[in-house]
């Protein structure tokens, strides 16, 4: 990572939105390398460098990939170099390496605002999927430690090797059946509860001060067997906080949840048509919020949902015991490997990155999922 000191004369449809980006920077770098071709090479933006990522369980994937070039909040501009698979990277010149855990860190927060911010970039180029490079070494790299090793994955055979081509199917679309009836019913009970927490902010002196239009909106949690926890937050104009946070009322309860924050409970007795429609609001959401598992015993009380992954369906049980586990019927065991290879793919495809080649053992594990 290199800074370069401030100059004095330093400028959903989320899917369609984010690739007419993509396609905006691509014609904006095409006409630099044609006009400005001085200008990238400067940047060491004229030639890509090959990074090959890899973590333990997993394939190494290698990409042609850019310096980044941040703009800072003061004019100045920050780059974050590529480290190339054999260890080389570009040096800008008149800059300085920032180095050290603190400072790092420090850089961090002042441009990304720890995650919630992102400043302008400078030339901004795509990564490209690509081959491993036949002098890769992997032992040039240490491996981060493999998070997956209490999941276990599934593939649903197609149809034409499938006895029971419906089960997890089936299961899949029970469970999001219950899980719409479940939120059809927050919802409902939100809406109510928006209505009566509105009126009561607006009549509250300290609400009429604020200015901006108030905003009401809700986080809930739900531990099976209790009643939701209904937790609102409120504001003004853009995002301004109000106080007191949430105001009382003679149609809901509001006790201290576990992280401090108020939660909003049914009255025990109400006396309103408000209050007591509240009540029947929350008794009318399930006792807990639906899990995959529940409608497909064969994974038993373990953690489960349904992906689609390059057109592979897969069925991903997360277990604490892994002798409690039995293969569900319509499907065969994938390997970590290969799901992870699936999964990296569609990440790269949601940011419009072209994939790089599949490794042998992918290719052939997944011959028998993918259309001929």
């Amino acid at each position: 990572l290199y800074a370069e000191e401030p100059r004095d004369n330093t400028a959903t449809r989320g899917d369609q939105m984010m690739e007419l980006y993509y396609k905006f920077n691509r014609r904006a770098y095409a006409y630099a390398q044609k006009n400005h071709a001085e200008l990238l090479q400067t940047l060491g933006l004229d030639k890509p460098t090959t990074v090959v990522t890899k973590a333990a369980g997993q394939h190494p994937r290698a990409y042609e990939t850019f310096a980044t070039i941040y703009l800072g909040y003061r004019g100045e501009l920050y780059m974050y170099v590529p480290v190339a698979y054999d260890g080389t990277h570009f040096v800008p010149a008149e800059s300085r390496e920032i180095t050290g855990k603190k400072a790092l860190y420090q850089l961090g927060e002042y441009l990304f605002a720890g995650g919630w911010d992102s400043p302008p970039v400078i030339m901004p180029v795509q990564p490209k999927g690509v081959a491993i490079p036949q002098d890769y070494d992997p032992k040039l790299f240490k491996s981060a430690k493999s998070y997956r090793h209490n999941m276990r994955v599934y593939a649903v055979l197609p149809a034409n090797e499938n006895d029971e081509p419906d089960t997890v199917a089936k299961a899949q679309k029970e469970y999001e059946k219950a899980d719409k009836f479940y939120h059809a019913k927050i919802s409902a009970l939100l809406k109510v509860v928006r209505r009566v927490m509105t009126k009561a902010a607006q009549e509250a002196p300290s609400y009429k001060e604020a200015k901006g239009r108030l905003h009401i909106g809700f986080s809930y949690g739900h531990r099976r067997g209790e009643l939701p926890d209904i937790e609102p937050s409120l504001s003004r104009g853009f995002g301004s906080p109000v106080r007191p946070l949430v105001p009382e009322s003679p149609h809901y309860a509001l006790i201290r949840g576990s992280g401090g924050n108020a939660v909003v409970r049914p009255l025990k007795k109400p006396t309103t048509p408000e209050g007591k429609e509240i009540v029947r609001l929350f008794k009318a959401v399930p006792d807990h919020r639906p899990e995959l598992n529940e409608f497909l015993p064969s994974v038993g009380e373990h953690s489960a949902f349904v992906q689609n992954l390059g057109g592979v369906t897969v069925l991903k049980v997360s277990f604490q015991n892994a002798a409690t586990l039995t293969t569900p019927k319509g499907t065969v065991p994938l390997t970590n490997k290969t799901y992870e290879w699936l999964e990296a793919d569609q990440t790269d495809l949601n940011q419009s990155v072209p994939l790089p080649p599949k490794p042998a053992p992918v290719a052939k594990e997944l011959a028998r999922f993918l259309p001929k």
